[in-house]
């Protein structure tokens, strides 16, 4: 009769030629007197196939019954870069640029932006580039705009590979609800798609469309603004989370060529934990700080720039900086 197996987690490491490609491999299995059954194993929520044991005997840790050495197929560094960069690439979305926290103010009928920029999101060793990326905002009705954003994605490592190309291509429509009164603040939903044209398997986009469904609301007083809300995002890429945000602006209008403003954004976990419940980027909801501002060169061309970093979860540095041009009917 065969005794249940415990389950054993084990932390393997590539050998031999591939011993330069060394990568923590956390590999759940289920031992028993006569056999040895290998469950479905990944490595950074990526799925990878094991071989059947040959050669010589590997011990497991923790366990007298059998031994065996596992050979696993050679793997890279790149993907752990990858599926890291695509978390990060993910968490970077500058709703309102330069912050991360939208408002829902829409483009006016007829008029145009355009934005040309750079932005980064960095965590430990590893970097996530948005950019040189194109922004196009459309006031196609009275209180509706649509939205499309571009970009060239870079994701790169200290101690591996950079990849290069293009990213997802963001898709949105902001529709204002109500406008802002004495007595209330201006209310606007802006949902968005975030269309898969990116690599997944070079980190460069998410693997499959995600979503996002925030609401948003301003209050202007004087030569101040404040501007915030929240939303819920719906991933479907496997090992990847839905999860909720949150953020709140307060901007002042310092003169006619200068605002600056500081926020605070708020976002859930965007990605499973690894195997055993071992913390992943991405797998603790994440909190940060960002400041940054606008200077406007003539009234209809300005330069974007914001900075911050996490102060919970998994520190992230992240960066934006831009130009913006606007026009249509009526403008200077």
């Amino acid at each position: 009769m065969v005794k249940p197996a415990e389950n054993v987690i084990e932390r393997l490491f590539y050998r031999g030629k591939i011993e330069k490609h060394a990568i923590a491999v956390e590999l759940l299995a289920r031992i028993c007197y006569n056999d040895l059954i290998i469950v479905p194993v990944q490595l950074f929520a990526r799925t990878i196939v094991i071989k059947q044991p040959v050669g010589t005997c590997y011990r497991f840790l923790n366990c007298d019954i059998v031994h065996w050495k596992v050979i696993l197929p050679a793997m890279p560094l790149s993907s752990t870069v990858a599926f890291i960069a695509t978390i990060l690439l993910a968490q970077a979305a500058f709703a309102g640029p330069p912050f991360l926290t939208d408002d829902p103010d829409p483009v006016p009928y007829q008029h145009w932006e355009f934005y040309t920029f750079i932005s980064r999101d960095r965590q430990g060793g590893f970097s996530a580039t948005s950019g040189p990326a194109i922004e196009v905002n459309n006031g196609v009705a009275p209180n509706t705009q649509l939205h499309l954003v571009i970009s060239e994605a870079r994701v790169s490592s200290t101690s591996g590979p950079s990849e290069t190309g293009l990213g997802d291509t963001e898709t949105g429509v902001k529709y204002r609800l109500l406008k802002e009164a004495k007595s209330r603040p201006e209310i606007g939903i802006f949902p968005m798609a975030e269309l898969s044209t990116g690599n997944a398997n070079k980190g460069l986009g998410n693997g499959k469309t995600w979503y996002r469904m925030p609401v948003w609301l301003e209050k202007n007083w004087g030569s101040w603004t404040t501007y915030g809300g929240g939303g819920y995002v719906f991933n479907p890429e496997p090992g990847q989370r839905d999860y909720t945000f949150a953020g709140d602006l307060l901007q002042k209008t310092i003169s006619p060529a200068l605002s600056v403003g500081g926020e605070i954004f708020l976002q859930g976990a965007t990605a499973d934990n690894g195997i055993g419940g071992a913390a992943m980027p991405g797998s603790a909801p994440t909190a940060l700080w960002n400041v940054g501002g606008q200077y406007n060169v003539t009234p209809d061309f300005s330069l974007l720039f914001s900075a911050g970093r996490s102060f919970y979860g998994d520190g992230n540095r992240v960066l934006y900086i831009g130009l913006y041009r606007t026009w249509g009917p009526g403008s200077p």
